[in-house]
């Protein structure tokens, strides 16, 4: 069985058909636990209420919020700071796979997460999001 895209209007990159077989092993996995036991949508919801995207300066599309908000929760998880997370996305097909990013696809930069984590708080966002995670 061949892995199958997250995103369901995007391909399967020759690297992630490379490495099926790793993503079957490790369906078992916590992450991939949480990420098919959470429902998404109104996490989603909850933050497009309030949180504005940005395109940065060169004109790039905004992250995915939930990408974002996955984000926060490894960082909490695993104990880690806004660059050592950024690292260990990079490295980890684990966190890339439970992030949606793609085999050719980098870490948001550590100031974007960084950026997030203050707006939710500004927009009081933050603990209602963490209601809605719980449920």
């Amino acid at each position: 069985m061949a892995y199958q895209s997250k995103n369901t209007d995007e391909h399967v990159t020759f690297a992630d058909a490379l490495l099926s077989k790793r993503y079957l092993k490790a369906q078992n996995d916590f992450l991939n636990q949480i990420d098919r036991l959470i429902d998404w949508c109104p996490i989603r919801t909850l933050i497009n209420k309030k949180y504005t995207k940005r395109q940065n300066a060169i004109g790039a599309p905004a992250y995915d919020e939930i990408l974002l908000f996955k984000m926060l929760h490894l960082e909490i998880w695993y104990n880690l700071s806004d660059c050592a997370l950024e690292e260990r996305i990079n490295d980890s097909i684990t966190f890339s796979r439970f992030l949606g990013l793609k085999m050719e696809e980098v870490s948001p930069d550590h100031s974007t997460i960084s950026r997030f984590r203050s707006a939710l708080t500004e927009l009081g966002l933050m603990d209602k999001l963490l209601v809605q995670f719980n449920k």
